[in-house]
């Protein structure tokens, strides 16, 4: 399903699914109005999505069609008013992981984007994954570590190139782990896990800051989002 809520979608396609997102069902007619199109190239249209199970006939009914579970689920990404696909923040967690030393657990990327910048380890929470759970599985997959988890902080992280355009928006759940076990997979696919001090990670040279902001607590919760915006080089993306 993931990869046909991402491919490309003709023009006139988004306007009929943008057209079906707003009623609850539409007669071919209507559809044709919405398009401007003469009825053979909107039935053209009308028939791929169909054949990409987007949208259906309506049960029982004669030239009235439906959104699917699927179209309906790729319309939440739409903004109907401009029939485009809006690009949401992505969500990802970020561990501090620490060693009965007082040692963080740190990662060097050996990948792009950000390629040689240190940080903790990362990573994006999978659709109708738990949170915890992805913090759990990055960690295994990236660390051969397991920790005891849990949840201290969100940090909405907005990254811009020097020129001021957005490049990345996303929020990280920080998640705080406790209680290490296993051995440290040192080298692993794109990244490089060491344990180290406070003073060693700040000798490296490119490393990820702190957001200058101020903290937001939830209220009612000790969990507290913050929201900072990053400046960083071509080089970096």
């Amino acid at each position: 399903m993931d990869d046909e809520l991402t491919g490309a979608m003709h023009e006139t396609q988004m306007q009929i699914l943008s057209a079906l997102a707003q009623v609850k069902s539409a007669r071919f007619s209507d559809l044709t109005k919405v398009t401007g199109l003469t009825s053979d190239h909107a039935n053209f249209h009308i028939k791929k999505l169909v054949e990409r199970a987007f949208v259906e006939h309506v049960p029982k009914t004669y030239g009235e069609y439906r959104l699917t579970r699927v179209g309906k689920d790729y319309s939440t990404r739409m903004n109907t008013s401009l029939s485009t696909i809006d690009r949401p923040p992505k969500v990802s967690v970020v561990l501090w992981v620490t060693n009965e030393q007082g040692q963080v657990l740190r990662q060097q990327r050996l990948k792009q984007p950000y390629y040689g910048y240190w940080s903790r380890p990362t990573g994006k929470v999978k659709r109708g994954e738990a949170i915890l759970d992805a913090a759990a599985r990055k960690l295994k997959e990236e660390t051969g570590l397991e920790a005891d988890m849990r949840i201290v902080g969100i940090e909405h992280r907005i990254d811009h190139d020097k020129q001021g355009a957005l490049y990345d928006d996303k929020y990280l759940f920080m998640i705080e782990g406790s209680n290490p076990r296993g051995t440290l997979i040192i080298e692993q696919a794109g990244v490089h896990n060491y344990w180290m001090s406070e003073a060693e990670y700040a000798q490296k040279e490119k490393r990820f800051g702190k957001p200058i902001s101020t903290d937001m607590s939830i209220e009612g919760e000790s969990i507290k989002l913050t929201e900072g915006v990053f400046t960083f080089g071509e080089e970096d993306f």
